[in-house]
């Protein structure tokens, strides 16, 4: 998931508890979402989080280069991470019918934008 689809899901959430985000950035905009719905907050935390931690490892130079294997790994595991993250945000959204539309379409056009360690 790119920060543009995770902006965008912000957006549509925001969208649907009623909240006006265009002037808002993304912290404030998670904070009036956490007095709707603290769990979906969580998610979208967990999501973020995972997705930082992917997209730095896989810039991580040195340990790509000094220990490759153990760098694949860690790509490996990050991405399974961020989309069990991503999964658990859609599913949740879905189960308690939460912008369920507009994040079906993310999920749809944007499922993986996460690079595979064997594939850079």
């Amino acid at each position: 998931m790119t920060e543009f689809v995770f902006t965008g899901i912000i957006q549509a959430v925001c969208r649907h508890f009623g909240i006006v985000c265009d002037q808002l950035d993304q912290k404030t905009s998670l904070e009036q979402i956490g007095q709707h719905d603290s769990k979906l907050v969580s998610l979208l935390a967990a999501c973020q989080q995972a997705q930082s931690t992917a997209r730095f490892l896989l810039s991580d130079y040195e340990l790509r280069h000094k220990m490759p294997d153990i760098w694949q790994a860690h790509c490996i595991q990050s991405q399974a991470d961020s989309e069990r993250a991503q999964a658990d945000l859609v599913n949740y959204c879905l189960e308690n019918e939460i912008a369920a539309q507009e994040i079906l379409q993310f999920e749809k056009e944007h499922h993986s934008t996460l690079r595979k360690p064997n594939e850079i």
